[in-house]
């Protein structure tokens, strides 16, 4: 190599000992417009020939992947109303006569449960709102969130609430969930409300207040596609749940989730085909 050659490359060319750490360009964005002129320009087509720009392939497919991602919704809470957005609830709706009863009744143990189902977006839930006419002295209320079996009966506790410090009869009690109480997008759930005690007396009693039959729905308000089973459930020991045709008075506070960004597939680059000879 001659002297010419020398002082005409950089020093890190020319000393393999020297290192220079190279910032690497900012990431490039293109317009629609940019990206159709960059797909014209890839391709080159003359009689008998045919040719691909691979370099410019490759970097339309990056710039195209990098608009599909951008448009696509993020995985983390939107924030809607924080964590006491509404998500779904009845309990504007009038008060009927009948009452449910999880606890002692005619020498049996009682629980009681309330269907929903999530809607378009799940939600990290934050509390529920139960309205009831009563807790007796003996009773040990515990409310939780089940998930639903094929039949749309209860079918496994997933989170256990946090009773408040004391209940308030013919009023709207509310029971705070755990910290990671998720609920999935168009999925159907229960809450489930019980005494843990075991006492064979009628105050062992939790009363609660169901909706006047010919109210059925929700309020408004609530998440997109949020809803509230017409009816509610009770069961004692192992029997099957049984249902009635009116529903408890719920409300369901949390924070909406987006939906989960779809992964998309490796890219194959494209490779030209031989021109003809």
């Amino acid at each position: 190599m001659d002297a010419s050659q020398d002082a005409s490359q950089p020093r890190a060319a020319r000393d393999p000992s020297c290192s220079t750490a190279v910032t690497p360009p900012p990431p490039r964005f293109f317009s629609f417009k940019a990206l159709s002129l960059m797909a014209r320009k890839s391709v080159s087509i003359t009689p008998g020939s045919f040719s691909v720009n691979r370099s410019i392939v490759a970097l339309l497919a990056a710039a195209l992947a990098a608009l599909l991602l951008s448009s696509l919704p993020s995985q983390t809470a939107d924030g809607q109303g924080g964590s006491n957005t509404i998500l779904v609830k009845n309990t504007d709706k009038a008060v009927g006569g009948g009452t449910q009863r999880a606890g002692h009744v005619g020498g049996s143990i009682f629980k009681v449960a309330q269907g929903f189902t999530t809607g378009t977006q799940g939600a990290s839930l934050s509390e529920v709102r139960i309205r009831l006419q009563g807790v007796g002295d003996l009773a040990d209320p515990q409310v939780s969130i089940y998930s639903s079996s094929s039949a749309n009966a209860p079918n496994a506790s997933l989170y256990v609430l946090v009773n408040p410090s004391s209940f308030t009869p013919d009023a709207v009690n509310t029971f705070t969930a755990p910290a990671n109480s998720t609920l999935a997008a168009n999925t159907r759930y229960h809450i489930v409300v019980e005494t843990l005690a075991t006492d064979a007396d009628d105050d062992n009693l939790i009363s609660l207040s169901l909706t006047d039959g010919d109210e059925d729905g929700e309020d408004d308000g609530g998440a997109d596609r949020w809803s509230i089973a017409n009816s509610s459930r009770y069961q004692t020991g192992a029997s099957p749940w049984t249902s009635i045709s009116q529903s408890l008075l719920i409300d369901l506070r949390g924070t909406l989730l987006q939906p989960t960004a779809p992964r998309l597939p490796p890219m194959t680059p494209l490779m030209p085909k031989p021109a003809r000879r």
